[in-house]
C-alpha cells in the first residue's frame, strides 16, 4: 500500500511475480465518533434462523470457490430487512488475528451472508467502502448486522461477544461480477512456467574427490580433472565424494532411459557416504534452447528420483561450450539440484506466474476436426464437450485403443448432435505409428484436420529403485510414442495440444517412469515451436475427481499430494485453464492450483520463488536431538517411538498420531513401498540419520522402528556424518557418563590433578576448531590463525575443575 497526503492505493503481486495488480484507493478521512452497535443481545428473540448449510456450495457454483480458512459463517438469521450473522476463524488461524488490525479471512466471511438477502440473478463482489472505521483488533470472531440501505448497499456492523464493536462500514455497495469474468480470473492463478535463473557464484571449485563414470562423451574428466571407470563398482567409494556420469546419446529415449535407470538403481542400492552425490550430465536438454527430448525424460525420470532419495542425485545440463566444461568444477560446489549451464554461468529452475495481459483468440477452427487421443476417457470427453460449446468445433474424432466397444457410455456426448457437432469414435492404439497414420488418411477432405489434443496417457507406477524397464515402456507408448507419432503425421495444423503433467516438471515420488514420458513431451512442443509449428504442452495437475489417474488416489496419495501444495483443479476451473494455455505465448504451461501455505518442511527447490514460507529442516532435527539428550535410554525410545507416531499418521493421512497403533504392522496400517521412502525420508530430516528405504519391513511396527531409531542414534550414526546431528546426540551421550563419573571425584583425591589436565587440555583443543569453524563460516574474512597451543594452555592452567566443567556446560548443553 502507498500513501500520499491522506490517499492510498493498495496493490498487490503473487510471491515471486515481478508486475504487481492494482486492487483499490482511497483516501483517510477525519475520525468521528460513531455509535457502537446494538449487538449485545444476540440472536435478537424475533430474529429467525436461516439455513446456511449449502451457502458455500451456492457460492461456489457461482464462481466463487472459497478455501477452509474462509468458510467463517457459522450461523445466520434474519431479522426484519438485516441479515445477521455470527462468523469466526477455525480454531488453528486464530493465532495469526494478531497479525492484522482484522485478519482478511474474518472481514470476507463477515460479508458472506449478504448473499442470502440477494435475488438469485447473479454474483456480486464488493465494490465500493465509505466511512469505515476498526474500533478494535485481534478479533477471532464477530457479531454482523448487514443492514440493507439500497438495491446492492448495505450498512455493517460488527460486534466481539460482549457485543463492543469492531468494525462499521457507512456504506458497502456490490458489483455484479459474471461466472466467465472469475473463472478467467482464476485461470491466470493456475498457469505457471519454468524461468531460468541465473545462481551467484561460489567463489571456488569443489573441494572434494570426484571420479567420471562410464562413456564420456563431453570431456568431463578433462575438465573436472578426474579419473575415469568403466563401472560404478570401480569408483572407490571411500573416496569418491562425486561420480559423474554423461547421460547424452542418440533420440532412442528407451535405451538412454533404461541406461540412467540401471545407473541410479545401483547407485541407490550402493552403500556409500551420504555426502557422495550421483551426478548426471546432459546436453541441450532443458531451458528454452533444449534440442534432446531423450535427454529431458531422463530429467523428469531423474526429478522424481530426487523426491524420493533427497540429497543422492544432481542433475547438470551443458551447451558444449567449452567456456561451460570450463566452469563445471566451481559450479559443482553449488547446492543446487537442478542447473543449467550455458556460455559458463549456471541457472536454476524456478517456477513462476504466467502473466497474460489479454487471451488471444482460440487457435480452434469450426469447420476443421479435432482429433482427441485418449478420446472416450472421462478426461478427454470433458475437453471434447468443452470444444463444442466454448470453442465452436463441429467435427470431432474421438480415439482411445477401445473405440467405441471399449467405451459404450458416450450418453454424455449424445446431445452434442444438437449443438450441430458430429462426433466419430475410433479405436486405435496411437502408439502404433502405423494405425494411427490409417486414422487421419481417413478424416474427409471437407473438414480436414486442423487440430488435435492429446490427452491419452497411462501410469505404471513405482519407485525408481524396483522400476522395470517394461513398466517404463508401458507409460512411454501411450504419452511420449503417440506425441512423437501424431508430431510427425501431422505436420502444420492450427492447434496442437499435448497433455501432460506437472510431474515431468516437480517429479513425482513414485512415478519416475509417468514423469520421463511427461517431461519427453513438454521437450517436443519447444521443439515444434522453434520449428516453427504450433505447438502447447499443458503439464496438468490433478484434475478433481475427473482422470481415471487419480480417481483412485489412497488417502496416502492424497494427503502426500496436499503436503507438496497441489489442490485439485476442480473441472469448471481445469477447463478455464485450458483456454487460458492455448492462447498463451508459452510452448510448455503448468497447470495446476498451487497452495503455498500447505507445503511441508521440505519446499523443492524449483518451487522456492513461490513459497510462502520455509521451515528450516535442521531446526526440526536440532529440537529432537536436544529432547532425547535430556532423557535417558529408555525414555529416549519412548519419545523416539512417539516421533515415529507422528510421522506415520502424517504419511498415512491419520488426522493425529494418536490414530497409531504402536503394535499393529506398518504394511497392515497401509504402508507400501511408496509410502515407506517417504516414511524414510521423514524420519532421516527428523533425526539427520541415513536409514534404509526397506525400514518399514526391517522394523514392521511403530515401537520396533522407533527403537531401532533411537539405538541408531545413541550409536551416532549420522548418516556417516561426523559432525552431524546424530553424532553431536553421541557425544552429548558421552558428556552425560562423563558428568556422572566427574560428580564422583573430590580434588583431594588421587589423579584429580591428571583429570583437571586433560580437560584443559580438550577445552584448548575444542576451543581451537570452534575459533577456526567461526572464522570460516563468515563470508570474505580470512580464518585466523589458530592461536599458539602453549599460549592457550597457559591462559587455562588457572582454570578450575568448575571452569572447566561450566565450558562443557556451555558447549555440550550440559
Amino acid at each position: 500500500m502507498t500513501v500520499d497526503d491522506g490517499a492510498f492505493v493498495i496493490h498487490s503481486r503473487p510471491v515471486g511475480a515481478s508486475e504487481w495488480t492494482r486492487h483499490a484507493s482511497g483516501a483517510f478521512a477525519e475520525d468521528r465518533p460513531e455509535p457502537e452497535p446494538a449487538l449485545a443481545e444476540w440472536p435478537p428473540k424475533d430474529a429467525e434462523p436461516a439455513d446456511v448449510s449449502e451457502l458455500y456450495e451456492r457460492l461456489r457454483t457461482a464462481g466463487l470457490a472459497y478455501g477452509r480458512t474462509f468458510q467463517g459463517v457459522r450461523a445466520v438469521w434474519r431479522h426484519g430487512d438485516d441479515v445477521l450473522a455470527e462468523v469466526a476463524l477455525p480454531d488453528d488461524v486464530t493465532a495469526d488475528a494478531g497479525r492484522y488490525g482484522m485478519h482478511p479471512a474474518l472481514l470476507d466471511a463477515a460479508l458472506h451472508a449478504a448473499g442470502l438477502t440477494l435475488a438469485d440473478d447473479g454474483t456480486r463482489l464488493p465494490f465500493s467502502w465509505r466511512g469505515v472505521r476498526l474500533h478494535a483488533v485481534r478479533a477471532t470472531s464477530l457479531r454482523v448486522r448487514l443492514s440493507p440501505v439500497g438495491p446492492q448497499e448495505f450498512t455493517v456492523s460488527a460486534a466481539d461477544e460482549s457485543g463492543a464493536a469492531v468494525l462499521s462500514i457507512g456504506t458497502l455497495a456490490l458489483r455484479p461480477a459474471s461466472a466467465g469474468l472469475l473463472q478467467a480470473a482464476r485461470a491466470k492463478e493456475t498457469l505457471f512456467r519454468v524461468s531460468w535463473e541465473n545462481t551467484p557464484a561460489t567463489g571456488g571449485a569443489f573441494a572434494g574427490t570426484r571420479v567420471v563414470l562410464g562413456p564420456d562423451e563431453l570431456g568431463l574428466a578433462d575438465a573436472l580433472g578426474a579419473p575415469q571407470v568403466a563401472e560404478l563398482a570401480s569408483a572407490d567409494s571411500s573416496v569418491s565424494d562425486l561420480v559423474v556420469s554423461c547421460a547424452t546419446g542418440g533420440p532412442d529415449v528407451r535405451a538412454r532411459l533404461d541406461r540412467v535407470l540401471r545407473l541410479t538403481q545401483a547407485w541407490l542400492a550402493d552403500d556409500r557416504p551420504a555426502a557422495s552425490r550421483l551426478v548426471v550430465v546432459t546436453r541441450e536438454a532443458v531451458g528454452p534452447d533444449a534440442t534432446d527430448p531423450a535427454g529431458a525424460a531422463v530429467w523428469g525420470m531423474l526429478r522424481s528420483a530426487q523426491l524420493e532419495h533427497p540429497g543422492r542425485i544432481v542433475l547438470v545440463d551443458l551447451d558444449g561450450q567449452d567456456a561451460s566444461l570450463r566452469a563445471l568444477p566451481a559450479i559443482l560446489s553449488r547446492a543446487e539440484p537442478q542447473m543449467a549451464v550455458r556460455a559458463g554461468r549456471a541457472s536454476v529452475p524456478r517456477l513462476e506466474r504466467v502473466r497474460q495481459s489479454e487471451p488471444g483468440p482460440s487457435p480452434f477452427r469450426p469447420g476443421g476436426t479435432v482429433l482427441i487421443t485418449g478420446g472416450t476417457g472421462v478426461l478427454g470427453k470433458a475437453v471434447a464437450r468443452h470444444l463444442v460449446t466454448a470453442h465452436g468445433v463441429r467435427h470431432l474424432l474421438l480415439v482411445s485403443r477401445g473405440g467405441p466397444a471399449g467405451a459404450p457410455d458416450l450418453s454424455d456426448l449424445s446431445d452434442l448432435s444438437g449443438l450441430g457437432a458430429e462426433v466419430s469414435v475410433v479405436a486405435c492404439d496411437v502408439g502404433d505409428r502405423a494405425a494411427l497414420a490409417g486414422v487421419l488418411a481417413s478424416v474427409p477432405a471437407d473438414r480436414p484436420l486442423t487440430g488435435v489434443v492429446h490427452a491419452a496417457g497411462v501410469v505404471d507406477d513405482g519407485v525408481v529403485s524396483s522400476l522395470s524397464p517394461g513398466q517404463v515402456d508401458t507409460v512411454l507408448r501411450a504419452k511420449a510414442d503417440g506425441a512423437r507419432h501424431l508430431h510427425e503425421l501431422t505436420g502444420d495444423l492450427d492447434a496442437f495440444v499435448l497433455f501432460s503433467s506437472a510431474a515431468g516438471t516437480l517429479g513425482s515420488a513414485g512415478q519416475a517412469n509417468y514423469a520421463a514420458a511427461n517431461a519427453y513431451v513438454d521437450a517436443l512442443a519447444q521443439h515444434r515451436r522453434a520449428s516453427g509449428l504450433p505447438a502447447t504442452s499443458v503439464a496438468w495437475g490433478p484434475w478433481e475427481e475427473l482422470s481415471g489417474m487419480t480417481r483412485g488416489m489412497k488417502a496416502a496419495d492424497r494427503a502426500r499430494l496436499t503436503r507438496s501444495g497441489i489442490a485439485a483443479l476442480p473441472t469448471e476451473d481445469a477447463l478455464s485453464s485450458f483456454d487460458a494455455a492455448v492462447t498463451a505465448d508459452e510452448a510448455v504451461v503448468v497447470a495446476m492450483r498451487l497452495d503455498t501455505s500447505a507445503l511441508g518442511d521440505h519446499v523443492p527447490a524449483v518451487l522456492s520463488g513461490l513459497a510462502s514460507r520455509r521451515t528450516p529442516r535442521e531446526a526440526a532435527t536440532v529440537g529432537l536431538l536436544e529432547q532425547l539428550a535430556a532423557l535417558p535410554a529408555d525414555e529416549q525410545d519412548r519419545r523416539v517411538i512417539t516421533a515415529v507416531r507422528t510421522q506415520v499418521a502424517a504419511v498415512l493421512g491419520f488426522p493425529g498420531p494418536e490414530r497409531v497403533d504402536t503394535e499393529q504392522g506398518l504394511v497392515d496400517m497401509g504402508f507400501d513401498s511408496l509410502t515407506a521412502v517417504e516414511l524414510r525420508n521423514r524420519l532421516n530430516t527428523a533425526t539427520g540419520l541415513r536409514l534404509p528405504a526397506t525400514l518399514v519391513f526391517d522394523y514392521p511396527t511403530p515401537t520396533a522402528l522407533g527403537r531401532h531409531v533411537a539405538a541408531e542414534l545413541r550409536r551416532g550414526r549420522g548418516g556417516d556424518n561426523p559432525g552431524g546431528p546424530a553424532a553431536a546426540l553421541a557425544v552429548l551421550s558421552e558428556v552425560d557418563r562423563l558428568e556422572g563419573l566427574l560428580s564422583a571425584c573430590s580434588p583431594g583425591e588421587d589423579g584429580y590433578a591428571r583429570i583437571t589436565g586433560r580437560l584443559r587440555e580438550l577445552m584448548a583443543t575444542w576451543d581451537g576448531l570452534a575459533h577456526r569453524a567461526h572464522q570460516t563460516e563468515e563470508p570474505g574474512r580470512e580464518p585466523e590463525r589458530e592461536p599458539d597451543r602453549s599460549t592457550v594452555t597457559a591462559k587455562l592452567q588457572s582454570a578450575s575443575a568448575d571452569e572447566v566443567l561450566a565450558f562443557i556446560q556451555k558447549e555440550f548443553g550440559r
